[in-house]
C-alpha cells in the first residue's frame, strides 16, 4: 500500500504530489533501495527525507534511502520532501519476506519451432515471495520470451534464468532445446475388421527409437494433411479422434456410421511429436461379427469369413437356413434387396446404388442402367476397405478362388461343401424373376464373364448334382462369403 499527501498552493498555484515508486518486497537480510518522484516533476533535483512510521516487530531500519528489516512482517515507511507548496508526503508498506534460498525450474523441453511453453519454478522455502523474473541468459536467436512464456523461433539452444525478486540474488538458470518437429517414414498395413461389430486392427511399421504414437481417424479425407503438423488435424470436419498408443504398433478402434474412416500417424521420440505420416489409410464400420477360417485349397493359404455375409451365425448343417445369409444381386450394395422377402419390382435403377430394398427383376439381365460392363461394380466389390460389402479387410473373392476351394471338396457336392472348413451350406439362389430356387447353390464372385461380347456374373454353383463355374444374369441374387485380402 502506498499514499500521497497533496498540498495545494495557499497563492492560486498548482498542486504537487510524491510517489514511492521502489518495490513493496524484500527478503529478510537484503537491501532495498527506495525511490519516489514529484509529481509535477521540480525543476531542481528534490530531497526525499526517509523515516518508518511503524517497524512492527520487523527490525526495519532506513540508512539515507536503503531499507533493511531483521525479521519478516510488515513495516510503513514515508517520504517526505520539499516543494513550492510546502511538505509533502507518501506512505508504503513494505512486506519483508523470508529469504528465498532456492529456485528449482520445473519446466523442460524440448520446444517445437513455433510453440511455446510457460515456464514454471518451485521457490523455497514457501514462505518466500514466490515472483520471479525469467530472462534469456544466452540463444535470443533461438527463442523470445514474454513474461514468463518461452516460444521457439529456430532450432538451437536457449539459456534462461529465472531470478527471485526479494533482494536475495538467488537464480536458476536452465537450457532448453529448440526443435524442428521430425518427419517420420512408416507404412500402414492393410486395417482388418476383427469380427467384433465396428471393431478395425490398424497396424503400421515401426518406428526407431519412438516411445509412443497417436493415431487420428476422422470420416474427412485427410490425403491434404500428410507430412503436415498434427495440429491442423483440430481443423478438420468433424475434428479428428486421437488414440494414443504405447509400447506396440497395433491398436484397434470402434468406428460408427457408414462413411468411410480416414487415418493417419505420428510417433513421439524425445518428447517430440512428430509430422503426419505420408499417407493414409482408410476403412469402413460393419456391424458384424463373425471369426475366420482357413480355406482348403492345396494351392494357396486362404482365410475367410466363417459364415455367409447376412447369415446370423455359422451353418450347422447343410440345410441350415440362419447360415444361409443374404442373396446379392450382382454388385449392389447391402440394401435390403438381399433379404429373400424383399419386395421384387420391374423398374431398373440408373445407378448402382438404387437407394431402396427391392429386388430388381425382370429382362433384360441387367438390374441397373448404368455401368453396363460390370467394372465399377466389380471394383467395389474387391476392395478392401470397407466401402464394398465385405468388412474392413476382407472382399468378394475371385471365381477362380472359389473355384480352388471347390476342387478340395470330398464328395463334390454340397455335403462336401459343407463339410468344409468353410462349412458353405445349401443356400439356393434367386431367379431374375424374383423366385427363389431352393436345393442347390450359387456363390457370386467379384468377377464379371463375357461370352459372345455379354456381360455376365461368374459364378460357383451346384445345379444338376454338378459343382461348376457359371454365368450368370447380373440380376441373380446370390450368396456370398468374403476372403481375407
Amino acid at each position: 500500500m502506498q499514499t500521497a499527501v497533496i498540498i495545494l498552493a495557499g497563492r492560486g498555484g498548482g498542486s504537487s504530489s510524491v510517489t514511492i515508486t521502489n518495490a513493496n518486497t524484500v527478503a529478510v537480510g537484503s537491501n532495498l533501495i527506495l525511490t519516489a518522484e514529484i509529481t509535477p516533476a521540480p525543476t531542481s533535483t528534490p530531497t526525499f527525507t526517509w523515516t518508518i512510521t511503524d517497524a512492527n516487530a520487523t527490525g526495519a531500519t532506513i540508512t539515507a534511502s536503503t531499507f533493511s528489516a531483521t525479521a519478516a512482517g510488515t513495516a510503513i515507511i514515508q517520504v517526505a520532501a520539499g516543494s513550492t507548496n510546502g511538505t509533502i508526503t507518501a506512505t508504503q508498506e513494505i512486506s519483508v519476506t523470508t529469504p528465498v534460498t532456492n529456485i528449482t525450474i520445473s519446466s523442460s523441453g524440448p520446444i517445437l519451432v513455433g510453440s511455446s511453453l510457460d515456464l514454471a519454478a518451485t521457490v523455497l522455502p514457501t514462505t518466500a515471495a514466490q515472483t520471479l523474473v525469467w530472462s534469456i541468459s544466452s540463444g535470443e536467436n533461438f527463442a523470445t520470451l514474454s513474461g514468463n512464456t518461452l516460444t521457439g523461433i529456430a532450432a538451437g539452444t536457449v539459456t534462461v534464468t529465472a531470478t527471485a525478486t526479494d533482494g536475495s540474488g538467488i537464480t536458476n538458470t536452465q537450457d532448453f532445446g529448440i526443435v524442428v518437429r521430425p518427419t517420420i517414414t512408416t507404412t500402414f498395413n492393410a486395417p482388418m475388421a476383427t469380427g467384433t461389430p465396428n471393431q478395425v486392427q490398424i497396424s503400421w511399421t515401426a518406428i526407431t527409437g519412438a516411445t509412443g504414437y497417436t493415431l487420428y481417424r476422422t470420416t474427412d479425407n485427410l490425403s491434404n494433411l500428410v507430412d503436415s503438423n498434427p495440429d491442423n488435424l483440430a481443423a478438420t470436419t468433424p475434428a479428428a479422434i486421437t488414440t494414443n498408443v504405447a509400447g506396440t504398433t497395433t491398436t484397434t478402434v470402434i468406428l460408427s456410421g457408414s462413411a468411410k474412416w480416414y487415418f493417419l500417424l505420428t510417433a513421439t521420440t524425445n518428447g517430440i511429436e512428430s509430422k503426419t505420416n505420408g499417407a493414409q489409410t482408410s476403412a469402413t464400420a460393419h456391424p458384424l461379427e463373425f471369426m475366420t477360417v482357413s480355406g482348403n485349397s492345396t494351392a494357396t493359404a486362404t482365410m475367410w469369413m466363417d459364415r455367409n455375409l447376412g447369415a446370423t451365425r455359422v451353418a450347422t448343417s447343410a440345410a441350415d437356413a440362419d447360415g444361409f445369409g443374404g442373396l446379392y444381386q450382382f454388385g449392389r450394395p447391402t440394401d435390403g434387396h438381399q433379404l429373400r422377402g424383399s419386395t421384387p419390382t420391374a423398374t431398373l435403377a440408373q445407378t448402382i446404388s438404387p437407394g431402396h430394398a427391392n429386388f430388381i427383376t425382370g429382362v433384360p439381365g441387367d438390374w441397373t442402367t448404368a455401368d453396363t460392363n460390370g467394372a465399377q461394380r466389380s471394383a467395389i466389390w474387391s476392395s478392401t476397405d470397407g466401402s464394398g460389402i465385405c468388412p474392413t479387410g476382407f472382399r468378394v473373392p475371385t471365381v477362380a478362388e472359389l473355384e480352388a476351394e471347390a476342387a478340395a471338396w470330398t464328395p463334390q457336392d454340397p455335403a462336401g461343401a459343407f463339410s468344409s472348413s468353410l462349412k458353405l451350406p445349401t443356400t439356393g439362389y434367386r431367379l431374375n424373376s424374383g423366385g427363389i430356387f431352393a436345393g442347390e447353390f450359387a456363390y457370386q464372385s467379384a468377377d464379371v464373364a463375357i461370352i459372345s461380347g455379354a456381360r455376365f456374373a461368374s459364378s460357383l454353383i451346384y445345379s444338376s448334382s454338378v459343382i461348376s463355374v457359371s454365368a450368370r444374369v447380373f440380376k441373380n441374387g446370390q450368396a456370398i462369403r468374403c476372403i481375407q485380402n
